[in-house]
């Protein structure tokens, strides 16, 4: 995702009723930030989540428990304190108040996602075209002195930006409710409207975290860490998903008492997240609406494990392939495509895809179509990981889903 400085300008609004000139204050200038253009609204919290892993790589890379040991904490972030604790143990860590003095700083993407707001149709234009504009424009628009008022301040912003500056703009939209004739400072509203080019979603970094945005963006804090890299820290030497924990975790999930369920998740996040990827991203594939409808969703502790493993619920389509490739391409990104789940999620898409929708291998069909002909596709093939207790000749008989 690429970060544009800019500059935000606010419209003031016009009372076209009383058809008043233009004044000084037409026009407020303050510094701002956009994100990429033209991100969907269904596509920002993906975009906002790389950019938050985009941010904190390089510290994680360079991260060493031996010398890095005081953190600062910026809010909002999905870290409980029980995990901190034992960081702090194991390695000695300890929480500092000023940042300056930290040697590593942690954020996350939830943080990351409140210092960002989106707008529909904000306008988004450069130094050089407003100057043209009111360059043009009668000075019988504006009260006296305030054309060249504007244009010495538009050209003081260009030499210090340059002339092809972006400009966010941002005004009121308004109606008319009569047929009379518009007066001249609407004409011009309307004028500078097109100067500009309309964007369907742009997000910018709201006024008051500019200061915080910026100073993660030229890491004046030191380096940044996320707050799903320190779970993950805090859990390295936690207990490591087997076959069977993953049952019984399916089998407390399953459970019809609240209790049972609650355990299901504590055991689901104080596990060796790392290396319980598989079988943590399975749980979500198939129990992210049982997750989602119980108290301990929104707590610290688990919120930080959900959001990691987000991507995983995928809860629709059940009939449909479509929801099964992306698991299977999501295991395969993340590493943790392993011959067990593959086998896994080729059963259950040719159960729930092939035989329930299609009615093939039905008993009065006269269609027959075997598992074995479904194959993974090469791309993922190649990233599956071979189990301990499965042959290669499992692999082999499975290949890539032909969807």
């Amino acid at each position: 995702m690429k970060i544009n400085k800019c500059l935000h300008l606010i419209v003031k609004d016009i009372n076209f009723s009383d058809a008043e000139k233009l004044d000084k204050d037409i026009f407020t200038f303050r510094r701002g930030i956009f994100l990429d253009q033209e991100i969907s609204y269904s596509d920002v919290e993906k975009k906002l989540k790389q950019l938050t892993e985009t941010l904190c790589e390089q510290g994680e890379k360079t991260f060493d428990n031996k010398i890095h040991k005081k953190y600062y904490r910026y809010p909002n972030i999905n870290l409980s304190r029980d995990k901190m604790d034992n960081c702090k143990q194991k390695y000695g860590m300890a929480k500092v108040l000023n940042k300056n003095k930290a040697d590593f700083s942690i954020i996350g993407q939830k943080m990351i996602e409140k210092t960002v707001q989106q707008h529909w149709r904000m306008s988004l234009s450069s130094l050089s075209s407003i100057h043209s504009f009111i360059n043009k424009n009668s000075e019988e628009l504006y009260e006296d002195g305030v054309k060249d008022s504007l244009l010495a301040q538009i050209n003081e912003l260009v030499e210090k930006h340059g002339k092809d500056y972006p400009v966010t703009i941002e005004q009121h939209n308004y109606y008319r409710y009569s047929n009379d004739k518009p007066n001249p400072t609407e004409v011009w509203l309307e004028d500078f409207r097109k100067i500009s080019h309309s964007e369907s979603y742009l997000n910018t970094v709201k006024k008051e975290h500019m200061d915080t945005f910026e100073e993660i963006l030229n890491s004046t804090t030191g380096m940044l860490v996320s707050d799903v890299f320190m779970n993950n820290l805090a859990s390295e030497d936690s207990h490591v998903l087997s076959g069977k924990d993953y049952k019984q975790i399916r089998a407390l999930l399953k459970s019809q008492n609240k209790e049972d369920k609650a355990v299901g998740m504590s055991i689901m996040s104080n596990c060796n997240i790392q290396k319980s990827k598989t079988y943590l991203a399975l749980l979500f594939f198939h129990f992210s609406e049982t997750l989602r409808g119980t108290p301990m969703w929104n707590q610290v502790a688990f919120k930080s494990l959900r959001r990691e493993f987000d991507k995983y619920c995928l809860e629709y389509n059940h009939y449909h392939s479509n929801r099964y490739s992306q698991c299977v391409q999501f295991l395969a990104e993340d590493g943790a495509l392993t011959v067990n789940a593959a086998e896994h999620l080729i059963t259950i898409m040719f159960d729930n895809v092939i035989n329930q929708s299609t009615g093939i291998n039905s008993d009065n069909n006269m269609f027959i179509l075997d598992k074995a002909s479904v194959k993974l596709a090469p791309a993922v093939k190649a990233k599956v990981k071979n189990d301990v207790d499965l042959s290669q000749i499992a692999l082999d008989m499975q290949s890539d889903l032909p969807f």
